[in-house]
């Protein structure tokens, strides 16, 4: 996104401050809209709207951008968001000059390319003058043979040089290992890719992809998932490029298809789409619809699935539901929608199709019913969430609210945007009271600090503090004050100090004393405090030899820092 236009250079500098000091958090990216919580003395929420690359809407919960300003906070959420995108690969063909490799004499190539050169009958007699496509195919398949026996002899490297699990054929990659295995493929393959991608050979280069993904089989490559995404995304760029050629559709189709029951559906499921929401759709459509099904039918034999399978199955049936909806067969899409109830991903999808297509007070009920048979609380987290999202599509809104509560009741600690959304619609001259109903339903010091916070409500905060001598606590809480209210921190710390230096212990009590007062360190006024305690407990108790070994480094390290500053 071209997004850096939306600021001025002073909150693009400050946005980039925030983002590097890592004070971006709880991103979550949906179609159109990218949402997270930015710290930067208060916490700040921010949403960014967008169609492809352009920014539709931005909102942040600060004073510059409820004033409709575009502030730091939300230049930091897309420099976060920017290491996520990925660059589509650059195509610059230059197939006139390709051809013109093939005549020896320069003068003719230069009068060739001014002939050539927006001329494509022209272009396109010359090319079987010289029988270019014949040539260049037969070169292009001898560099797909070659690569492919390179890839061949790398991977059967790396399963002579590591070990497998016991009673397994999976190979198991540790983190650096696979990380370096999966560099060393990627830049083995860039420029044997880009030779094919020059010579518009994108089939080829799916099929060099495509044969280095079928090796895997039998590693354990979890650890490099990313990297396996980029080969996956890979398949998808070079399979779209292949099919731009009328003739190479049958081709192409015909080669997703044959590898369609053996691998990763979520590899193949986007390029069936692509297929039947492009120009192909009703030359593919029947044949897409009877595959799904062969698929989900030879799924449904088995007793009991691999996590691998599990997933894999999921895709199908999601696959299948969207050819369905084409079809509109609402029949067949209630039934394996059902039946698969208990796949979260299934579930989410047929919510969203109901609360579209006039099915909405249906599912409601199949929902309630279903709540009391569930034994997972995450999935009856789920299915209160759908049906709050019910509830909101059909303007219910005191059933809407209702479900709000029962969700926070079972997961406030953990679901905070559920507390927004109440907060959102609610009055704001009731909201203090029912805030306190609901902070007093948290449990976790850490939730009621970060609610606390997103409330600006730092007076409560800071009383919290003050009244607790749970280290924990305070722990949870200095994000929130670290940069406006130091001094409660180093306070806090204080009193929790002074309570533990008051019995004397082991050196590894000690080491946890020291560990406390070095969290003032780099607290306003903590170097102070440090200097202070260490001398006065050093000086009240001089028999503790332990406490005077782990406090005397920690005291020459505060002052150190002092005198740097």
């Amino acid at each position: 996104m071209a997004w850096e236009n939306n600021f001025d250079a002073r909150e693009l500098d400050a946005g980039y401050k925030i983002y590097e000091a890592g004070n971006v958090i709880h991103i979550k990216m949906a179609d159109h809209l990218i949402e997270a919580d930015v710290l930067d003395g208060d916490v700040d929420h921010v949403m960014i709207k967008h169609m492809g690359n352009n920014i539709t809407a931005m909102d942040c919960e600060c004073e510059r951008g409820r004033e409709g300003h575009a502030c730091a906070h939300e230049a930091a959420l897309l420099f976060a968001v920017e290491d996520r995108l990925e660059d589509e690969m650059r195509v610059d063909p230059h197939e006139v000059e390709d051809l013109l490799n093939f005549v020896n004499e320069q003068e003719m190539k230069d009068f060739l390319s001014i002939l050539l050169n927006g001329d494509g009958e022209l272009l396109k007699r010359f090319k079987k003058l010289v029988r270019y496509d014949e040539r260049q195919e037969a070169k292009t398949r001898a560099q797909v043979e070659k690569v492919n026996e390179e890839i061949d002899a790398i991977m059967q490297g790396y399963r002579d040089d590591n070990p497998k699990y016991e009673n397994s054929q999976v190979i198991y990659l540790s983190h650096q290992i696979a990380d370096y295995f999966f560099g060393e493929i990627r830049q083995h393959l860039e420029p044997h890719l880009e030779n094919f991608l020059e010579a518009h050979a994108y089939l080829h280069a799916f099929e060099v992809i495509d044969h280095m993904y079928s090796q895997l089989d039998g590693f354990y490559y979890e650890h490099a998932s990313n990297t396996i995404k980029n080969f996956i995304r890979d398949l998808n760029v070079y399979y779209k490029r292949a099919i731009g050629g009328i003739e190479n559709q049958d081709e192409v189709y015909q080669l997703i298809t044959a590898h369609a029951m053996e691998k990763d559906a979520s590899i193949f499921r986007d390029d069936y789409f692509y297929l039947l929401n492009h120009a192909f759709e009703d030359r593919y459509f029947a044949r897409s619809l009877a595959l799904a099904k062969q698929v989900i039918d030879s799924f449904d034999g088995k007793k009991a699935m691999e996590p691998k399978e599990e997933k894999n199955y999921e895709q199908w049936v999601l696959f299948y539901l969207r050819l369905l909806i084409r079809a509109n067969n609402k029949k067949d899409i209630r039934i394996l929608a059902m039946k698969n109830w208990k796949h979260i991903n299934i579930r989410r999808f047929f919510t969203e199709y109901c609360a579209t297509h006039d099915e909405t007070k249906w599912l409601m009920n199949y929902i309630k019913e279903q709540i009391p048979f569930e034994k997972d609380p995450h999935s009856v987290y789920y299915d209160y969430y759908f049906l709050k999202e019910l509830y909101k599509k059909a303007n219910m809104r005191k059933e809407y609210l209702r479900s709000l509560d029962q969700m926070f009741t079972m997961y406030g600690d953990h679901h905070f945007e559920i507390y927004r959304e109440i907060k959102l619609n609610s009055s704001k001259k009731y909201w203090p009271q029912s805030r306190m109903k609901y902070l007093d339903q948290i449990d976790d010091p850490e939730a009621k600090a970060y609610l606390l916070a997103i409330d600006r409500e730092y007076d409560a905060l800071i009383k919290m503090i003050n009244s607790t001598s749970d280290l924990t606590e305070v722990n949870k809480a200095r994000g929130y004050l670290k940069k406006e209210h130091p001094e409660v921190l180093v306070n806090a710390y204080k009193r929790i100090a002074n309570n533990m230096v008051k019995k004397a212990g082991t050196r590894q009590h000690y080491k946890e004393l020291a560990g406390i007062l070095r969290a003032m360190i780099d607290l306003k006024g903590g170097i102070d405090q440090i200097e202070y305690l260490v001398s006065h407990y050093c000086e009240k108790y001089p028999r503790r030899k332990l406490m005077h070994e782990e406090l005397s480094p920690l005291l020459v390290e505060a002052k150190a820092i002092d005198d740097l500053s």
